[in-house]
């Protein structure tokens, strides 16, 4: 489920986490109108931490 946090925020969370399931949770904030990270930890089937990732966007303005 997306949540939309104040300025700017986002997080991605499982309403529910379903047993022996691999899962994911997501955070992303704004450093500046222009650029957002997210942050994302994966988990495996047994809750264990398996990865994490940082994603940066940034926005593009577009050709005329």
């Amino acid at each position: 489920k997306l949540f939309c946090l104040p300025n700017g925020g986002t997080a991605v969370l499982p309403v529910q986490i379903p047993t022996r399931q691999r899962f994911f949770l997501e955070l992303g904030w704004l450093v500046n109108p222009a650029r957002r990270l997210r942050l994302s930890r994966h988990y495996d089937p047994r809750g264990a931490w398996e990865s994490l990732t940082l994603v940066e966007e940034t926005k593009i303005t577009p050709l005329p």
